[in-house]
């Protein structure tokens, strides 16, 4: 679990509805100690963000595209987990609370 990814969602992301919910969930499982890596199958993230497979499949797509997400290893079926990088939102302001 990173805090520090998840804080950084619900302070500096542009994404809303399932988006921001498949965003948080996979902020949840990024490796704090492994450069922000991450390890997890569409399915998975699908079942923790309760929504569907291709609502994921456009939302890691649209994360890829954006930065968010790097494709560090390619998956392969169902056998295979695509591994990524997760980059947090640098050089955005600290929120004011």
């Amino acid at each position: 679990m990173s805090a520090k990814a998840v804080g950084d969602v619900f302070d500096h992301s542009p994404y809303h509805g399932d988006t921001l919910v498949i965003q948080l969930a996979i902020a949840d499982v990024v490796n704090d100690v492994y450069e922000h890596r991450l390890w997890m199958y569409r399915d998975q993230i699908a079942l923790k963000a309760n929504v569907s497979l291709a609502t994921v499949r456009r939302a890691l797509h649209q994360f890829v595209e954006d930065g968010v997400l790097e494709v560090l290893a390619p998956g392969g079926g169902r056998s295979k987990q695509t591994e990524y990088r997760y980059h947090l939102y640098q050089g955005q302001p600290d929120p004011v609370y």
